[in-house]
């Protein structure tokens, strides 16, 4: 994940828009894409930020974003949900809360943070 200065507020796209491509449960990079190509503003802002260089950011997956509030609930706010990349239906995505570790499928048009990752590989 980034610092918390990548971290913004915005929908996470249209209600009753099935994003094909945006499913996936472990692949943030790839729904991502498929977000931006679907004209999704929060990733096509992720796609276009600058990390110190580095552009290679994305909306993490509901895997990657569950797995940072196992291991790093302390770096997020703890008020208000962060979106994933992970489309339920066209109508929801997933959401988490650090507070409580509370997730969610919640409604695409409704206002939450976004926080933007980048993967080292290892």
């Amino acid at each position: 994940m980034t610092a918390p200065a990548y971290n913004f507020n915005g929908r996470w796209g249209e209600y009753d828009q099935n994003v094909i491509g945006a499913q996936s449960r472990t692949d943030g990079v790839a729904n991502t894409i498929a977000m931006a190509e679907a004209g999704s503003e929060i990733a096509l802002k992720v796609l276009h930020l600058d990390f110190d260089g580095l552009k290679d950011l994305f909306i993490p997956s509901q895997t990657q974003l569950q797995h940072a509030y196992a291991v790093a609930p302390e770096c997020f706010e703890k008020t208000g949900w962060y979106w994933s990349s992970t489309q339920g239906s066209r109508y929801n995505a997933f959401v988490q809360h650090f507070e409580y570790g509370c997730s969610d499928w919640l409604l695409k048009a409704s206002e939450f943070r976004v926080r933007a990752f980048r993967a080292i590989p290892l």
